[in-house]
């Protein structure tokens, strides 16, 4: 249900209408369902290629649909991504950034507070966090017509919920030994080697090394700011340059960057159908988080029904109340657009 709530919520208040939402989320869950069944680990839908048994990558999907589909888009229209050309950036630019940050604060903790529980939940991850950050700022904050054209709230929300969602993603690490991340997995595997038993024993026999992560964590955060902030008015001279100079350097990265993930040309491939399928989504307005939210929580939801079904009828989804609950809220997400469409119009009419 909690899977299911997330492609609805990205379905409902994403890019483009309600059924192209709906229609983008379902394709997503066709593609997870690419691979090995979770369940009786039959091969399904991999059409006799040994590349798709462990299912379409995501990294590489991930680098098509935003990366390479925005370029495309950019060096079509020919027009840089800063609305002009003779912007400067500056110091005081950036230092008034930071303000904004601050007079929004009720949004970073909410984002933040939002990010540290989906980074608790195992397997869901950081990009979950940021998206759905992004969606409940955009439904939350006053006017917010501005949402995807440069609306600055629009990035405070998912980056406030992905520097939350690695401290979220901690808590089960330390304390049950089930790594929050794929970061979190490797982590974990450090800490064995150094012979730090994780569970509730480390907040016995190793409490230093929890204070330790705490600070280095709060440490790393601080540096990062820092850095950020020293460069900031230089990088922000990457957004005037014309996309037909940039453009291709990036589609280049992108594809490397792919390639060296796992050393696998049929990663690259990937990267280059995903940005032909990014680029037709975004010019036909359908939307691309909303696929992306079906490939990466399609085989996590599809495994828990199986494996709820195999404990009891259908009929517990409705009757325990968390799963009850959230069904509720779910139904609550379709009727939303409605409501909302409906007080927009009589608004006008007043």
């Amino acid at each position: 249900m909690m899977a299911l709530l997330g492609l609805c919520i990205i379905a409902v208040v994403g890019e483009g209408t309600l059924i192209k939402g709906l229609a983008s989320g379902a394709l997503g869950i066709m593609l997870s369902f690419v691979g090995y069944d979770p369940i009786t680990s039959v091969l399904r839908y991999t059409f006799g290629l040994e590349y798709l048994w462990d299912g379409i990558p995501v990294v590489p999907a991930l680098f098509g649909l935003l990366a390479i589909g925005e370029i495309m888009d950019l060096i079509i229209k020919e027009k840089p991504v800063a609305a002009s050309q003779s912007a400067q950036a500056s110091k005081k630019q950036v230092w008034d950034g930071v303000k904004v940050t601050f007079k929004n604060m009720s949004l970073v903790l909410r984002s933040s507070a939002l990010g540290t529980f989906i980074g608790a939940i195992p397997g869901v991850g950081g990009t979950v966090a940021g998206f759905f950050a992004y969606m409940q700022a955009k439904q939350t904050c006053k006017n917010n017509e501005n949402f995807g054209k440069g609306d600055v709230r629009g990035v405070i929300a998912p980056e406030a919920a992905n520097d939350a969602k690695e401290g979220g993603a901690l808590l089960p690490t330390l304390a049950f030994g089930i790594p929050g991340s794929s970061a979190m997995a490797v982590f974990l595997g450090a800490l064995t080697l150094h012979g730090i038993d994780v569970g509730q024993d480390i907040f016995v026999a190793n409490l230093d090394v929890v204070y330790m992560l705490i600070l280095a964590m709060l440490g790393c955060h601080m540096v990062a700011a820092i850095i950020g902030l020293s460069v900031a008015d230089k990088m922000a001279l990457l957004t005037r340059i014309r996309p037909t100079l940039i453009g291709p350097v990036i589609f280049v990265v992108c594809l490397i960057g792919s390639f060296a993930l796992r050393n696998n040309m049929g990663d690259v491939f990937v990267t280059v159908l995903f940005g032909l399928l990014g680029y037709e989504m975004r010019k036909f307005g359908f939307s691309r988080i909303a696929l992306i939210l079906g490939l990466l929580l399609g085989t996590m939801a599809e495994r828990s029904f199986r494996q709820a079904l195999m404990t009891a009828t259908i009929w517990r989804f409705f009757t325990r109340p968390i799963s009850l609950g959230l069904f509720l809220v779910i139904l609550a997400l379709f009727a939303f657009p409605y409501v909302q469409g409906y007080r927009r119009k009589r608004k006008k009419d007043i």
